[in-house]
């Protein structure tokens, strides 16, 4: 048994990979301005989503994004206060 995160590379479609997939899905089902809600990388690729097309956001709740550190996507925090 591994811990999380100790796992042996998959073939795992990568942030940039998901956040496309996503922004079909919504472009698909016609669907927002829509709540976005990530936990560890879904929190990166809903971020990623409301920085790419923020005409598909109206809310974000990134839970615990994964590989942020201390810092967080260019323009993120301008878009979070430009949306209070």
């Amino acid at each position: 048994m591994t811990d999380h995160g100790d796992t042996e590379d998959a073939d795992v479609p990568s942030r940039a990979e998901r956040r496309a997939e996503a922004i079909d899905v919504l472009d698909a089902l016609d669907l927002g301005p829509v709540t976005l809600v990530g936990l560890s990388m879904g929190g990166g690729v809903a971020m990623q989503v409301a920085l790419d097309r923020p005409d598909l956001v109206e809310r974000l709740v990134p839970i615990d994004p994964f590989g942020l550190g201390s810092d967080l996507p260019n323009g993120l925090l301008s878009y979070a206060l430009a949306r209070v």
